[in-house]
């Protein structure tokens, strides 16, 4: 009887011991799926992210260069239309000073 009892203790203890080491493996393997899984996310969220951010950036550049060039435009605009007013309010003497030479 004693034989048979050290038997099946010796069988629990390597029955048990097997399944703590496919824990510990199954354990290991989940740990590592969920880091590479959170490198994967993490580095996506990144690359996008950049994109975003380069996108974004492209876009600021091209805002503030139309930007620049409107306002550009709206200033010699307002230069030239002065100054075509300005010739308009002025009197002409040209003629009269040909005439009177």
């Amino acid at each position: 009887m004693s034989v048979l009892r050290n038997l099946l203790s010796e069988k629990r203890k390597l029955y048990s011991d097997a399944r703590d080491h496919e824990r510990e493996a199954w354990a290991a393997a989940r740990k590592q799926m969920r880091s590479e899984a959170f490198r994967y996310n993490v580095l996506d969220e990144m690359e996008t992210f950049q994109q975003l951010q380069a996108k974004y950036a492209t876009f600021l550049v091209l805002h503030s260069v139309t930007e620049t060039e409107m306002v550009r435009l709206i200033l010699q605009t307002q230069e030239q239309a002065a100054a075509a007013e300005q010739q308009l309010h002025q009197p002409q003497y040209t003629h009269a000073k040909q005439f009177y030479a």
